[in-house]
This record gives structure tokens, sequence and C-alpha cells, in this order.
């Protein structure tokens, strides 16, 4: 369950124009102005289908020469989770919901989890929404899919010189989720369900558009089907985006970091390259 929940939860957290700058790469080299010291920002997307897996060898280069690695989460904190921070025993969940959202909800259970009324309620009466949210969506994608996560953990393994760290733990990501209340965590459960039956083709129309390594246009795709959830952007991007730029200043002043998170991180006013420009950082873009 662990490996599925970090896997999907990271898709998940994958529209602002900022200047004349380019966005048209999904590699950024980062230079320090005062001692020259070179650090470089990959936008990831966290899930890929076997097929169109994209991750290059320049990327793959970049990572060699840095010392530390920087991921959303790694897969270390991810496996210590402790799945009790996934129920909420002082609320039944089920008992929560109205009637039309219990037959959307018992229905897909039927269909895609195979359980009936009573063998659901009784799995996941005291689960929080978010692990119901992780569900949904893993029986949603196509099969066959692919971290660029995992790949650059097992290449930075491999050089056994660079260390792999997370700019925030997987409690950390819980606790987002919990601050948008719980009315917007079951809204984003019912759109979910709603949207399920586009939900293969819409990772692949999300692929696609990775692969043209438009950050502009990710980040208003990724954005927009959650356009109605209060805050929505506010929590899961701009917030998540200063705290990481404000941990990544120091280290980037004397450390080469290779940094990966989700292309929707990079662009936009709020984006971590304009973060990191308006902290004194040169930063340029790579072709790929």
């Amino acid at each position: 369950m662990h490996k599925i929940f970090n896997a999907v939860f990271l898709l998940f957290l994958w529209s602002y124009s900022f200047g004349q700058q380019a966005t048209s790469s999904l590699l950024w080299k980062i230079e320090n102005p005062i001692n020259k010291n070179v650090s470089y920002l990959f936008g990831t997307m966290h899930l890929m289908g076997e097929e169109n897996f994209y991750l290059p060898k320049e990327v793959k280069k970049k990572l060699i020469e840095s010392k530390e690695l920087y991921l959303e989460i790694t897969e270390e904190s991810a496996k210590n989770l402790n799945p009790k921070l996934l129920q909420n025993e002082d609320v039944n969940f089920i008992l929560s919901l109205d009637k039309a959202q219990k037959l959307a909800l018992f229905q897909w259970a039927k269909e895609d989890l195979m359980m009936d009324e009573s063998q659901f309620e009784q799995n996941f009466k005291h689960a929080k929404p978010f692990l119901i949210y992780q569900f949904i969506l893993q029986t949603s994608l196509p099969e066959n899919l692919r971290s660029q996560e995992k790949e650059l953990e097992s290449w930075a393994k491999k050089d056994g010189g660079i260390s792999i760290l997370g700019l925030e733990t997987v409690e950390e990501q819980l606790s987002f989720f919990d601050s948008i209340g719980w009315e917007n965590q079951i809204d984003l459960i019912m759109n979910t369900l709603k949207n399920k039956k586009t939900a293969k083709e819409d990772f692949l129309n999300l692929q696609a558009l990775y692969l043209s390594q438009d950050l502009e246009k990710i980040n208003e795709e990724v954005l927009k089907d959650e356009a109605d959830i209060a805050n929505f952007n506010a929590v899961f991007i701009e917030q998540r985006n200063k705290n990481w730029s404000l941990k990544l200043n120091e280290k980037l002043h004397s450390e080469a970091l290779f940094i990966a998170v989700g292309a929707a991180h990079l662009g936009g006013k709020d984006g971590l390259i304009q973060l990191l420009i308006e902290a004194g950082f040169q930063l340029s873009p790579i072709s790929l």
C-alpha cells in the first residue's frame, strides 16, 4: 500500500507567465553568482507509461555531477509511513457522505475493488478521504507505469557519492490535505469518480503535454480540474514552493544539488524558477 500511496500521491501533486523567460525546458541550470557554484533543477512527471518513459542521458549526467539529490519525498520516507496516519478513529467516513455520494462510492467499490457495501464499510469506515482518493486514482491509471524519481534514486545509489534527501515527509504531505478540510477532500473524491471514465485518456494527454516541456501549460492542465477546490493552488503548489525554496537557498550557496520535483512546481510567478531568481540565483534552461 505504501508504494501505491507514494507513487499516486506524487502524480496528484504535479499558471502563470513569468516575463520573457523561456519555459520550454524541463531541466534548468542554477548558478550562484557569488561563488559560481552550479546546481540543477528538473521537472518530473512522477508516473509515466512504460512505452513513453522519458529520462534523457543529459539528466543522468547532471545528477552524477551533483553531491545531493533532492526529491519531494524519498522512497525511504514513504516506506516508514505510519498507517495510522491514514485513519481517523473519531470519524466514520461513510456516515459523513450524503446518499448520492454513498451510491457513487459503493458502485466504484463493487466494480473496482470487488467489495459489496458491508465489506467496503468494514474496511474503510475510519479511513481519511485521502486514502480513498488514492485507491480511486490507482484503479484509474494505465498499467505498466514507471517512476522517474525511483530511477533517479537508483542512479544516485549506484554512484555511491550522492546523498538522497527529501524536501518534505509523507506526514507533511498528509497535513496539506488535512488543511483543506473534510468537505473539500470529499469533493475531491467525487470529482475523481465523476471523471474516472476519462482518467486514462486525461493521463495520456498530460503525458504528451509533459513531453512538450511547456511548463506553463503543464501547470494549467494539472490545476484546472481542481479549480473548484478551495485553496488548492495556494496549499499544494504555492506554499510548498515557498517552503522548498527557503530550504534550498542555504544549500545552494555551498553544495552542488540536483533537485527533482513535479514539473507543475517550476513555472509561474510563484514557481521555483522565479523564487530562486528572486533569491539571487541565475537560472537558465538546458535543452533536452
